[in-house]
């Protein structure tokens, strides 16, 4: 599933875009991983590969993610000896909150995914900042249509 930076217009942001800032300095970091701890806040995480790169750098890559980004948002970018991983040993790239997704029709919201309450199958209405997968305790594909005995034919 795809890593989204909820902007403060509510549009979500897919955080792969982000490479395209990254790529000046993609040479100058080891590793690196965007946190948004609020909804206007911004925060990248950088550990980089010399011990020259400094806050001019950081300084250079902050304006550059403001001008990417191009809504009022807080940005700042830490120089860090080391990202910790999660439990599966992965390191995500963006670490959100979960309740910066908005909430639809009584379900709870999880990384994008609307989790329904048990209840009558139904195809998800159109929303401005539509989920990307329905995940019902009968509907199992990700278009909403499962097998539930309503949607057989």
């Amino acid at each position: 599933m795809s890593e989204y930076l909820v902007m403060p217009s509510r549009r979500r942001l897919p955080v792969v875009s982000f490479m395209r800032v990254l790529r000046f300095q993609h040479e100058l970091l080891r590793e690196y991983q965007f946190e948004q701890p609020a909804p206007g806040r911004l925060v990248a995480s950088v550990v980089p590969l010399s011990p020259s790169y400094g806050p001019e750098q950081a300084a250079d890559l902050e304006r550059a993610l403001r001008d990417f980004l191009g809504e009022p948002l807080e940005v700042e970018v830490r120089i860090v000896e080391k990202i910790p991983r999660g439990p599966s040993g992965k390191r995500p790239i963006l670490k959100p909150l979960p309740d910066h997704f908005p909430r639809w029709g009584g379900g709870s919201v999880v990384r994008g995914s609307v989790v329904r309450p048990a209840g009558p199958c139904r195809r998800p209405r159109s929303y401005d900042a539509a989920p990307s997968v329905l995940v019902h305790p009968i509907v199992s594909r990700a278009d909403g249509w499962g097998m539930c005995s309503r949607n057989r034919r």
